[in-house]
């Protein structure tokens, strides 16, 4: 079963009303996909298995559900961080966002301000494939923000920075900078991160995938 559900898909990814009743294969398969990226299978797999027992361990549920917790700033200051969750009572997930984007890609419709299905043929309105192009861009790219990045390759702790090669190819004084920006936001992957930095292992077998954000020209 699908964590997100139609009512997710609402605003800038509003769905036209008539498709909700054959979105739910579409949740789950998508869903699963993102989750695997996001987890890895080992960790997607005891997760989602966490979550169906009677009284989940609360890991699961801060994953899920969301958890404010605290990250150390530039200037050593203790900040905190909000990660919002997979599901939450303002329904904006990483989880929609990709989903809506793969949604209209696969059904080879796209969906209007209004949440109409936009087809493109003689006998449908037109609109300009810009525009159809940014909205779902948008889209992809606000989930990639929820989604978070690799910050392994931002720390001085990582074995990779120190190897000759990332210290010829990055510039390490700006790399701090941007480790130290990026930490503060309450993405997916900085939760998971700070969790097992707090707690080695919280969330163990953690395989993460990459996700980059894409541009007008889709790549």
């Amino acid at each position: 079963m699908a964590l997100i559900d139609d009512t997710y898909f609402k605003g800038d990814i509003s769905l036209s009303q008539n498709i909700y009743g054959t979105i739910n294969d579409f949740l789950n398969n998508y869903e699963d996909m993102i989750l695997d990226k996001l987890l890895g299978y080992d960790l997607k797999k005891n997760f989602l298995d966490g979550l169906e027992i009677v009284s989940p361990l609360q890991k699961w549920l801060d994953l899920r559900d969301g958890k404010t917790y605290t990250v150390t700033d530039r200037d050593n200051r203790t900040v905190n961080v909000k990660w919002n969750g997979l599901i939450n009572a303002e329904k904006k997930s990483l989880l929609s966002y990709f989903i809506y984007y793969y949604y209209s890609i696969e059904n080879q419709s796209f969906q209007s301000q209004t949440g109409d299905i936009i087809m493109m043929n003689e006998n449908s309105n037109i609109t300009p494939i810009s525009q159809i192009n940014g909205k779902l861009i948008r889209a992809y790219n606000r989930g990639c923000e929820l989604y978070g990045k690799n910050l392994s390759i931002m720390t001085g702790r990582n074995a990779i920075i120190r190897s000759k090669r990332w210290q010829q190819t990055l510039n390490l004084e700006q790399l701090q900078i941007d480790y130290y920006q990026e930490i503060l936001k309450g993405t997916a992957y900085n939760f998971i991160y700070f969790a097992n930095e707090d707690v080695a292992d919280t969330y163990p077998n953690w395989n993460f995938t990459e996700i980059k954000k894409i541009n007008t020209f889709g790549i």
